[in-house]
């Protein structure tokens, strides 16, 4: 089915606009702008984007027969506005968002940040030191957040590392939902495990058993990592319980994971092969030591996404296609997982980054048994995916620029329905059981996003990063039924709640100055997950920028100095002894200074954090501060 008449002219004349608007700035880019024309090409550039999605949103709040042609067109004009905004043109590190409408109930969320300024404190001091501003300890604290201690507290046990937002609304957890109370609190007891290994994406499994951790490791991370933390029974213990570790047999960094219920299997995918590991055998008891090798998939035709269907088959995504093995039928590297698996080919050797060659396995894999052809879109290449709860062979998925979209694996790959609105990349994808009509995004425009599955719009859209950096991770969680957003952020070292139905943020967490790579939330014990950078580690291991910690935790401090030879009037913070601690560091570029929370503290190191919300919580259960030192440095990088 066609577009009408009416509706193919109004979107003529969208594309018509954008590229009008194009080609004036080709032709005007050797002229020198002032801010005022700059910002008024920006707002007319965004205007364009504004008024595609109010067709769409025009069209879907009438139920309109040619919605989905309607989506698809509109995609077109927003990918090429998206990928034209980053281009030559330059026009925006992080776009602003353009799918919201406040007045059509579908509205942008913000967080009104405590920072004055976009910049770490560290920062800020110095920018105030090369100005020579004037009295810059008064000046410090009034462009900084004020300490931790005059904060507002939800309840006495909430933890000393979060930090509630400033006049809050009355938020929806009630005392009849005493679970929600407990998260909406920060009721939790934080516990970490270092990890030697750089994060990528960490998976949950269904059943909430398995929580496994896709990494990078080795000399330089030039080797794939796999950890794995088997939850059982772990909901009273003071730490991470039952963690693995292994460096997996392939010749890459892997990018991909998968876990297979009920084989027990964590599955993950380099550029050319898929290889699979079991923590548990068919009785059930679990491996002590390492997770045993089990399948060897070649997979050079589909180096995307991996994911297994109701029916137990491994697909793995490639151009234009899915490759399909089936479990049942496929060879094994046999009870003590040494036996391979088709011929040895050591061509994977060949080009290998890998320190240590003589760990990789040189299985081929076994081929896949079919594959399911993208018959409508033979160039579709799809970069991350998750199956619909209600229809596990429908993928949700996405793929650069900024596309979202369901795929029907069941009818040859046809996109059922798109989901616009993304001014960048998709980066993460979150569903829950207790809602499968809804769904989470996480952007490299900084938002996150949910979507009705059945809406081509976001219905809520979520300023995670002020437009200062992407969001990486965000989930999804519904305790006692209240749907709520935890986002993730990098450059800001920290994990922000918030209220879906009040709209909005209600607190933030610590990350020990790390940035987040992948959240995941634990709905049988009411856990969250997060799995933590530490950008001040080099990949040798050593720590840089580091400058000795405030001891006296009352504040940014600058120490001026009544002295006529000092050319600046500042004193440099490591010269004054009385106001640090000798055995501790902190960050010189971190987000936070050290009485931003309730507890100083700073990881040092990758790790991956476990935030468990509790009725009545150890306020003793905090991380372990970290082991930087000032100076720490190595020879080479």
């Amino acid at each position: 089915m066609g577009l009408p008449d009416t509706l193919k002219a109004r979107i003529d004349e969208l594309e018509k606009r954008l590229n009008k608007f194009i080609e004036s700035s080709e032709t005007s880019e050797d002229e020198d702008l002032d801010d005022e024309d700059d910002e008024a090409r920006q707002q007319e550039f965004i205007k364009i984007l504004v008024d595609t999605c109010a067709l769409v949103r025009e069209e879907a709040a009438r139920q309109s027969p040619h919605v989905t042609e309607l989506v698809e067109a509109a995609e077109g004009i927003l990918s090429e506005g998206v990928e034209y905004a980053y281009g030559e043109s330059e026009m925006f590190d992080f776009m602003p968002s353009w799918a919201h409408d406040d007045a059509a109930g579908q509205p942008l969320i913000k967080d009104n940040s405590e920072n004055k300024l976009p910049i770490p404190s560290g920062a800020l001091q110095e920018l105030m030191r090369i100005l020579r501003v004037p009295d810059p300890a008064s000046r410090m604290k009034e462009m900084t957040p004020v300490k931790w201690k005059d904060t507002l507290k939800r309840h006495p046990k909430s933890s000393k590392l979060a930090r509630f937002r400033p006049n809050l609304p009355t938020l929806t957890p009630t005392a009849a939902n005493p679970i929600a109370m407990r998260v909406y609190d920060a009721r939790c007891e934080v516990m970490s495990t270092p990890t030697s290994v750089v994060p990528i994406n960490m998976i949950i499994s269904r059943d909430n058993a398995c929580l496994a951790l896709l990494a990078a490791g080795g000399y330089k991370n030039r080797s794939p990592a796999l950890e794995y933390y088997l939850l059982d029974g772990s909901e009273n213990h003071d730490s991470i319980e039952d963690d693995h570790s292994i460096q997996p047999g392939l010749a890459e960094v892997a990018h991909h994971i998968a876990i297979h219920e009920n084989r027990r299997l964590i599955l993950i995918g380099d550029e050319y092969r898929v290889k699979s590991y079991a923590w548990a055998g068919p009785d059930g008891n679990k491996y002590e030591d390492e997770p045993l090798p089990v399948h060897t998939l070649a997979s050079s035709n589909a180096a995307g996404p991996i994911n297994v269907l109701p029916n137990g088959n491994i697909i793995r995504a490639g151009r234009g296609q899915v490759a399909v093995w089936n479990t049942e039928e496929l060879p094994t590297h046999g009870p003590d997982g040494t036996d391979a698996i088709g011929e040895e080919n050591e061509d994977v050797l060949e080009d290998t980054w890998r320190d240590d060659p003589d760990e990789i396995e040189t299985s081929s894999g076994s081929t896949p048994n079919s594959h399911i052809k993208f018959t409508t879109h033979p160039d579709l290449k799809v970069d991350g995916w998750m199956p619909l709860i209600q229809s596990p062979a429908t993928m949700l998925c996405y793929s650069e620029p900024n596309d979202c979209f369901t795929l029907d694996l069941e009818h040859e790959g046809k996109i059922v329905a798109r989901y616009l609105g993304h001014g960048g990349t998709v980066n993460d994808l979150s569903i829950s059981s207790a809602d499968p009509q809804i769904f989470l995004t996480a952007g490299s425009d900084g938002f996150a996003r949910l979507y009705d599955l059945r809406t081509p719009l976001p219905v809520l859209t979520f300023d995670a990063c002020g437009e200062l950096e992407s969001c990486d991770a965000a989930v999804l969680a519904y305790p006692d039924g209240i749907p709520t957003v935890f986002t993730g952020t990098g450059k800001a070292e920290q994990i922000k709640l918030w209220d879906v139905r009040a709209r909005a943020p209600v607190y933030e967490l610590s990350t020990g100055n790390n940035q987040v790579q992948s959240l995941a939330w634990d709905s049988t014990h009411n856990f969250l997950y997060a799995a933590t950078e530490c950008s001040y580690m080099d990949r040798m291991g050593y720590r840089h920028d580091y400058r000795r910690v405030k001891s006296s935790h009352d504040g940014p401090q600058i120490v001026e100095v009544e002295n006529e030879d000092d050319d600046d009037g500042y004193e440099d913070d490591d010269d004054d002894e009385r106001d640090f601690d000798e055995e501790r560091a902190w960050p010189k570029n971190a987000w936070h200074d050290e009485n931003y929370f309730g507890y100083v503290f700073d990881a040092g190191d990758h790790r991956v954090y476990r935030y468990a919300f509790k009725e009545d919580p150890n306020a003793s259960n905090l991380p372990v501060y970290g082991d930087a030192v000032v100076g720490e440095s190595s020879s080479f990088w």
